[in-house]
């Protein structure tokens, strides 16, 4: 064992001790520079060891390799595994004395590609520094992305040009601190998620433009019509372009009334038009025009050249409708559940409630319960899932991508000290962060829960120390 979460895989122990210097040869790697930047924040000694830091092409995707030598040796294929062989050097100088760590080769690669922290942005709002803060613990700790819940209907705090009544004033990002946040994560190897989820959770489109996104008698819900999805091809086009490096797009699809549809004309008119019927079964059709829906944005999202994500929501009867091109998030594990997302061939992302969710400060689960879960483990809350008491676990399948640890910020909507609540949110996800990116990275985990402990309390000072 050695103190880095995750822990790697092929650790071979050397003789000697090391404190690495400055770094002597690159070749070409631009992650040097956020890991001088996190060096200099923490003001870790630098002994005489040079670090080389070399591209090695035959290294799989995202690994990397490290040696002690005469010298500290990085390889790695790209910038994702040299960020990654960065962060484990950084880890062991941490905490590491005076005289360096214990010499060591690593040889290292994350089983899953998709390793998530999402933060909920729209019902407490989040100061841009506290994003900058959740990407440099995505960069700690390996994190391929960081997911951003930017709407719901306590606010949009997205910018936006096309449609500039959306923005919540007071709490939304201005175009340059989006573009801030963008360079930031892209330079600490860390993929932004941006999500703007519909049709549901959606009050803030049908006040800010309910000529164009609501229709009669529906309520709230975001309406079927054509002049929705010509917004929507305008509106994702500029979330495209304010996240030029983001490979996913998250298209929401939770919790929606779907069934308001159906009390709309012009609803059930633009239904016909597509093709999808409307008769006597009231649920599965709200269910298709709702698969219908998702489909019309999965193609926007598509058309931008990124992949569309959306949550579980829609039923097994409507998976002839949604493409295999979509990622979707197993969450309730109600709607659909996940054996029956895995029949339909899916691409999926353990976003499981259990023990995955924090909603600060009333629901955070042990660290033991996160260092225990893996993405093929599934639990529910919803009383109508058969996943409820027991968990569910996957067996291989290849389109499993990984999973995440969420954020949501449902007491912090009338926190009456937001500044507090958000720093106690920081601090759970602080707490709970590494458990999962523990079980994100290895599937088989080469560590038990009482040495993970104990490497985690001596990282954790790097939670806060390592923050702008």
């Amino acid at each position: 064992m050695v103190p880095v979460i995750p822990q790697p895989k092929r650790i071979t122990q050397k003789a000697g001790r090391v404190l690495p210097g400055r770094i002597e040869r690159n070749e070409g790697f631009a992650a040097v520079t956020a890991f001088e930047d996190y060096r200099a924040r923490l003001g870790l000694a630098q002994g005489a060891a040079p670090i080389h830091c070399l591209r090695d092409e035959s290294l799989p995707a995202g690994a990397y390799r490290l040696d002690v030598g005469e010298a500290v040796t990085l390889s790695a294929p790209d910038e994702t595994g040299m960020h990654h062989a960065l962060a484990t050097l950084m880890q062991l100088t941490a905490t590491a004395g005076k005289d360096g760590f214990a010499a060591v080769a690593i040889e290292d690669a994350a089983d899953y590609p998709y390793r998530g922290l999402m933060i909920d942005t729209a019902r407490i709002f989040h100061p841009l520094e506290n994003l900058l803060s959740c990407v440099d613990l995505c960069w700690l700790y390996k994190l391929s992305h960081l997911h951003i819940h930017f709407t719901d209907d306590q606010s949009y705090t997205l910018p936006s040009e096309v449609f500039p009544k959306l923005p919540t004033p007071g709490k939304s990002y201005t175009k340059e601190e989006i573009a801030s946040l963008a360079a930031y994560a892209q330079s600490r190897g860390v993929r932004i998620m941006p999500e703007i989820d519909v049709p549901g959770h959606c009050r803030s489109f049908s006040q800010a433009y309910p000529e164009i996104f609501t229709s009669g008698g529906i309520g709230h819900i975001i309406a079927f019509t054509p002049r929705v999805f010509t917004a929507f091809e305008a509106l994702f086009g500029e979330l495209a372009a304010l996240f030029p490096e983001a490979d996913r797009i998250h298209i929401g699809g939770d919790e929606a009334d779907i069934a308001a549809w159906l009390q709309s004309e012009e609803c059930r008119d633009y239904a016909a038009v597509c093709g999808v019927p409307v008769d006597g079964d009231e649920r599965l059709s709200a269910e298709r025009i709702y698969a219908t829906f998702v489909k019309k944005l999965s193609d926007i999202v598509l058309s931008l050249g990124k992949t569309p994500v959306c949550w579980e929501g829609f039923g097994k009867e409507v998976n002839y409708l949604v493409p295999r091109t979509t990622e979707v998030f197993s969450w309730e594990l109600f709607y659909q559940t996940t054996p029956e997302l895995t029949a339909g061939g899916y691409p999926l992302i353990n976003g499981s409630w259990m023990p995955n969710y924090i909603v600060y400060p009333r629901h955070e689960k042990p660290v033991e319960e996160l260092f225990n879960w893996s993405p093929r483990r599934f639990q529910a809350t919803h009383p109508g899932s058969p996943y409820r008491e027991e968990p569910y676990l996957m067996p291989r399948y290849d389109r499993l991508l990984g999973g995440e640890l969420l954020s949501w910020g449902d007491h912090g909507v009338n926190a009456p000290d937001p500044a507090a609540h958000l720093a106690g949110e920081f601090a759970s996800i602080a707490q709970r962060l590494p458990a999962t990116a523990e079980g994100a990275w290895n599937q088989e985990k080469p560590i038990n829960f009482a040495e993970f402990e104990q490497t985690r309390a001596a990282l954790a000072y790097l939670n806060e120390a390592i923050r702008q």
